[in-house]
């Protein structure tokens, strides 16, 4: 299931129990066979019910965006000859030092595209080095990835205190500014896939064509100071 899908449907539930909340509610206070005293109790059961419910949707939340992070850090590669292979690669870029060109860089750096740890650590070992644009772009693509998906999950890990207020126009607002951000970020997983499913052989295509592959990262992959939708306060009671 993807990310899309699972926050669609989390966001559906959770509209769905408020609606049956907000009917509940309107019930009780328009109802004349109950005391008022009666009603303050109920209506405080819906109200504590809800804020649960709130405080749970946020964390199941936070929940399927570390699951996707997850799932990226599970990406592993493998083979008999995998660490010899490694070994090898990283003999060759330190002995060439700056003599090393991205075309050599990503010749030997692509056998380990679907290993995150390993790419993690190639991007590590070719920080700083110059010329190497296009391999970088490769060796980091999933580092940036996850920080697309954590800036997203800090940014609205209070997304459901924002169903609210306003009959719940802010929360319907704030969600689709998240399946924007969402959107954004599948369509970079799409492009990243497809660029790191290039063969060793096309280093040289690559590297002549690697600026035109545009990765389309947004501002959530560099700006952690982007402003949290709905906060970490607490739920207030009724919407």
């Amino acid at each position: 299931m993807s990310l899309k899908t699972k926050v669609n449907t989390l966001t559906a539930s959770f509209k769905e129990a408020v609606d049956k909340y907000k009917k509940d509610k309107a019930a009780l206070q328009e109802s004349k066979m109950y005391s008022a005293d009666y009603k303050t109790s109920e209506i405080a059961q819906l109200d504590t019910a809800l804020n649960t419910l709130v405080a749970d949707s946020n964390a199941m939340l936070q929940t399927i965006f570390q699951e996707s992070i997850d799932e990226i850090k599970s990406n592993k590669a493998g083979g008999s000859d995998f660490e010899s292979k490694l070994s090898n690669a990283l003999t060759f870029i330190n002995a060439l030092g700056d003599r090393l060109t991205d075309e050599t860089a990503f010749a030997l750096v692509q056998p380990f595209f679907g290993d995150y740890q390993t790419m993690h650590r190639l991007s590590m070992v070719l920080a700083g080095k110059q010329g190497i644009p296009a391999t970088m772009l490769a060796v980091s693509g999933y580092d940036n990835a996850i920080k697309l998906l954590q800036n997203i999950r800090t940014k609205y890990r209070g997304m459901f205190n924002s169903f609210r207020n306003d009959a719940g126009m802010l929360g319907l607002v704030t969600n689709q500014y998240l399946m924007t951000e969402i959107d954004a970020y599948e369509a970079y997983i799409a492009r990243l896939h497809e660029y790191l499913s290039a063969s060793a052989d096309d280093a040289e295509k690559v590297v002549a064509n690697h600026q035109t592959f545009n990765l389309g990262l947004g501002e959530s992959a560099d700006n952690t100071s982007a402003v949290t939708v709905g906060g970490n306060s607490e739920p207030n009671q009724g919407v």
